[in-house]
């Protein structure tokens, strides 16, 4: 079980259930983000940095962040990227759709001498929600395993 005031986990079996805590939209991709790593490896050797950028673009600011997250996923265990930091968030809101758009930094990573915690499998959209109440975000979400 990972927590602080931001990030809560509870592992079961099959999945890995969050709820992050964030004073602003950016602080809840940024502690989602440290959550999925945590969840995702141990320990990590660097061998370089890269910058990314993202945009995603969804009727529910809940899509946008599951996503990422499932984005990560990928970055991680395909191409041996992990976040780092959030360099810069913008949303812009169009036609009653959330625009996310945001460059990330990666550590570049050596596969071969990663420990790994556990296979992702996939940020579920079936109970992802993301609310906001007296300037606080809250977002939850799980993670198949």
């Amino acid at each position: 079980m990972l927590s602080n005031q931001n990030i809560i986990s509870k592992e079961h079996y099959a999945d890995l259930f969050f709820e992050i805590r964030a004073s602003s939209l950016k602080d809840v991709y940024f502690y989602s983000a440290i959550a999925h790593k945590i969840s995702a490896i141990d320990n990590y050797s660097i061998s370089n940095y890269e910058i990314k950028e993202f945009k995603f673009e969804n009727n529910e600011r809940e899509l946008n962040l599951i996503e990422f997250l499932n984005e990560l996923n990928y970055l991680i265990f395909s191409e041996g990227k992990v976040f780092e930091e959030i360099l810069s968030f913008e949303e812009i809101i169009l036609d009653e759709k959330f625009i996310h758009v945001f460059e990330v930094k990666f550590s570049i990573i050596d596969k071969e001498k990663t420990e790994y915690k556990r296979e992702l499998k996939a940020v579920s959209y079936a109970q992802a929600k993301l609310e906001q109440n007296n300037g606080v975000y809250f977002f939850t979400y799980i993670i198949d395993i």
